[in-house]
């Protein structure tokens, strides 16, 4: 099941106020060894940040490609479903077998927005990760 991811060893929350903020901020923090070289620390951390970031963002853009050719799928469905049911019986067959690949089609749609959320969520906890770091630096 996809569901939403951490950071590091920061799991994944939503954001709501300034006193999850802090804690957020707090966690971030705890990433970077004291005494070592913090400025290359730091810069790794937001390296990887953007590279999850660019990932996710690449997989969502991949999703809505997919997207696209089951919406049109779905209009053509309709549109033979309703020159089927106009013509005669012979075709009430072929109206069934659209009426199934439309429900099949629904539930394909409602999942991959399912899939949307989680990586919209992602990204945005990224976001207030970077935001972290910034406020931090």
């Amino acid at each position: 099941m996809l569901k939403e991811k951490g950071f590091e060893n920061i799991q994944y929350r939503k954001i709501d106020n300034y006193r999850e903020y802090i804690e957020l901020k707090q966690e971030v923090q705890g990433l970077i060894v004291p005494g070592e070289n913090e400025e290359i620390q730091w810069m790794e951390i937001k390296i990887k940040l953007h590279n999850e970031v660019a990932k996710l963002t690449n997989e969502k853009d991949i999703s809505m490609s997919i997207n696209l050719p089951m919406i049109i799928y779905f209009l053509s469905i309709i549109g033979s479903a309703i020159i089927g049911y106009v013509s005669n019986d012979k075709w009430l067959m072929l109206i069934l077998i659209q009426l199934f690949g439309i429900v099949f089609l629904f539930m394909v749609i409602k999942r991959s927005n399912k899939i949307l959320a989680i990586r919209n969520n992602n990204i945005d906890f990224y976001a207030w990760i970077e935001k972290a770091i910034d406020d931090i630096l």
